[in-house]
């Protein structure tokens, strides 16, 4: 599973067609593709309650934000992550103006099979003399390359039945930086809605501003979050994995195996440092992805955020719960 990467502009890949349609809001409700469980904790899933003939596309669902995002932290706590064979969850950023790849992309969580791989494009690679601020293993300094690999971090089943974690993402004038947490190591300033990344662990991986060009290789960006059936990267490495027979078309024909395709997610939250000018500019629609977009409300004064002001820490915090993106979101 890849915990975190970053792809810049220039990396030029070959997607084959998946196996989902992404619906809009009223069919994704009405179908019971977006829902709360009796707890109140949305979810989002893919159909698999139903036979298809191989090839032919299940429903499923992937909301994106209409806001655009420029260095800010992005946390976001999962309770519940699809995993399997065939099976392709990620919450992830693109940008918004121009053609795919050519304004970035940054995957905080993308899993499929097993595979570890962190890449990105000439140009922008990993700083080698900062190997001391972050726990990931380096296997090739340039991000381009597929040796670059991240530490062991229970995705999947033992997520699940640890009860989730948190993942954040931090992208400032120095980096992008990723950190990841199962749920009883989340440090308490997250919990209190008052994050303080300086406090922390050291990250999961970094890409130092100082040998990337961010403002060249990443600009305004929209969040993702989606649950995807086959696809390119699955069709690439199905073979490496004995438990996933045949194909990847024909195994998820099978709707027994595909009960792992459930998304629940306790929140999703943006915070900007204080005092920074908060980004109102709105995404156009976006020709690299499917499915709609919709409203996220963002706010930026002390009046509704005031319990989320990190006191030292700086950060004011935009509300981005998932309980209120469904709602809201047209997925």
């Amino acid at each position: 599973m890849a915990v975190s990467r970053i792809l810049a502009a220039g990396v030029i890949a070959t997607h084959l067609i998946s196996v989902v349609s992404y619906v809009d809001r009223s069919k994704a409700f009405s179908d019971g593709l977006a829902f709360w469980t009796e707890d109140g904790v949305p979810g989002i899933q893919t159909e698999h309650w139903s036979t298809t003939d191989v090839g032919a596309h299940r429903n499923s669902v992937r909301i994106t934000t209409k806001s655009l995002f420029e260095g800010e932290l992005f946390i976001i706590d999962m309770a519940l992550m699809p995993w399997g064979c065939g099976v392709w969850p990620a919450f992830w950023t693109l940008g918004a103006d121009g053609a795919w790849p050519e304004t970035g992309e940054i995957d905080i969580i993308e899993g499929v099979q097993a595979n570890t791989n962190n890449h990105s494009m000439p140009g922008c690679a990993i700083n080698s003399s900062t190997e001391d601020l972050y726990t990931g293993y380096m296997g090739n300094q340039d991000c381009d390359s597929s040796n670059a690999a991240v530490p062991s971090f229970p995705i999947g089943m033992p997520f699940n039945e640890a009860g989730g974690g948190v993942f954040a993402m931090l992208w400032d004038n120095d980096g992008i930086r990723m950190w990841n947490w199962a749920r009883a190591q989340i440090p308490s300033d997250i919990n209190n809605n008052t994050p303080s990344p300086s406090t922390w662990d050291l990250p999961v991986a970094t890409w130092d501003a100082s040998i990337c060009d961010l403002s060249s290789f990443f600009k305004a960006q929209i969040l993702t979050l989606n649950i995807d059936i086959c696809g390119d990267w699955i069709d690439n490495t199905w073979d490496q994995f004995f438990y996933c027979p045949g194909t990847c078309p024909e195994y998820v024909s099978n709707p027994s195996n595909l009960n792992n395709t459930v998304m629940l997610l306790n929140y999703v939250k943006v915070y900007q440092q204080a005092g920074a000018v908060v980004t109102t500019r709105q995404a156009e629609s976006n020709s690299n992805l499917t499915g709609a977009g919709g409203p996220v409300g963002r706010t930026s004064g002390a009046n509704s955020n005031v319990g989320w002001m990190g006191v030292g820490a700086g950060w004011l915090g935009a509300m981005l719960g998932l309980g209120f993106m469904v709602a809201r979101l047209s997925i």
